[in-house]
């Protein structure tokens, strides 16, 4: 693979100009931080900017890592687009963006979202040079705007791993990087508000039953978080957490009829407030979701459902974990919407209960085990 000599064309005086661009979704950006970590580590000096849609904007604003975000008001322009005064409002807004980019002057856009609308939105930019993945590894001619294409040897590893492949295009041979995902103090004071009336000082385990609108096959039934709740309450000893993203409190709500138990429905105003709650939480349960990666990337031990997405490419990473996979022969198909749902169906609750179990006895043995290394 060719790299591009980024260190020959810029010193102290002059730092790189690199703009990252993963548009959504909230997990797939979540995903990304590993690379922009070792892009930082590499190139000290560089003024990093980042293109995002609205949505996940707020995992980036404020990111020490980040010089600049650029975002993308997609909810905005998709409401403005249904009347014709609108779609001109819409053009005038893409327009700014577009000159906000090229005003940042960047020598490299790094791609890392593969489709035809991030390489409409990078053209933008008008970076001297574009690095982004080969035909095979991306979608909707992508890889056309590319002027340096990155192939994979194996296109089934997880996102992190795919993010950190691109940057090899730039001398950059990571297999890893730890997440850093700054949580604020106010969100950490709603937090504690929260839970010093929920759980004072217990342990608890958090529960996500929503998804996505997008991606609401991949739930799991109330009834079953419920029915899980009511055994970490009773056999676990834990109190029980259910969040909820935007329009999800009924869901929440729902999970806590079927438990019936006193469990905390918290009203998080932010993705940076559900992060405070998961900083302290035993345990993270959810399916395959933005969340579960936010609780990842805070090491949160984390207890993943997973029917129609591989685990393999979109599981936890980087944190202790268990995934309980759907048992039947049609998983995981890839799918983007399923007639019957027999794959979520089929988790039973008595399994993951035992996953949540079996994660927690290794997360608190493995401070005995560390403390062993080393000794005759």
């Amino acid at each position: 693979m060719a790299v591009i000599p980024l260190e020959s064309r810029a010193s102290l005086d002059k730092r790189p100009r690199i703009l990252l661009v993963r548009l959504s979704a909230i997990g797939d950006v979540i995903n990304t931080l590993p690379a922009l970590g070792a892009l930082r580590q590499r190139f000290p000096c560089a003024y990093l900017g980042w293109l995002v849609e609205d949505k996940a904007r707020s995992v980036l604003e404020g990111h020490p890592f980040l010089d600049d975000v650029f975002v993308f008001e997609r909810v905005r322009l998709l409401q403005e687009a249904r009347n014709p005064a609108g779609v001109l409002a819409g053009i005038r807004t893409i327009g700014r963006l577009g000159r906000r980019l090229r005003r940042a002057r960047f020598d490299l856009l790094l791609d890392f979202h593969g489709n035809l609308k991030s390489g409409l939105l990078g053209s933008l930019a008008g970076a001297t040079t574009r690095v982004g993945y080969d035909r095979r590894n991306s979608r909707e001619g992508n890889f056309l705007f590319n002027k340096r294409r990155v192939r994979l040897a194996d296109s089934r590893i997880h996102r992190v791993e795919k993010h950190l492949a691109l940057l090899e295009a730039v001398g950059i041979r990571r297999k890893g990087f730890p997440y850093v995902l700054p949580v604020p103090q106010e969100a950490r004071a709603v937090a504690h508000s929260f839970l010093e009336k929920s759980c004072p000082g217990r342990p608890y385990a958090v529960l996500h039953p929503g998804t996505s609108a997008f991606g609401a096959h991949k739930r799991w039934h109330p009834s079953f978080f419920g029915r899980l709740a009511r055994r970490l309450i009773r056999e676990a000893g834990l109190e029980v957490v259910v969040t909820s993203g935007p329009g999800e409190l009924d869901l929440a709500r729902e999970v806590a009829v079927h438990c019936g138990e006193a469990v905390g429905l918290p009203e998080t105003r932010s993705l940076l407030e559900l992060a405070a709650i998961l900083e302290g939480a035993k345990v993270f349960v959810s399916a395959d979701t933005g969340p579960m990666h936010l609780a990842a990337a805070l090491q949160v031990p984390v207890v993943a459902l997973f029917g129609p997405k591989d685990p393999i490419v979109y599981g936890p990473f980087g944190t202790a974990s268990r995934v309980v996979a759907a048992p039947v022969l049609c998983a995981p198909c890839g799918g983007r919407r399923c007639a019957h749902g027999q794959c979520m169906r089929s988790i039973c609750p008595d399994r993951v209960f035992d996953a949540v179990i079996d994660l927690l006895e290794e997360v608190r043995r493995r401070p005995a085990e560390e403390s062993l290394k080393g000794l005759p």
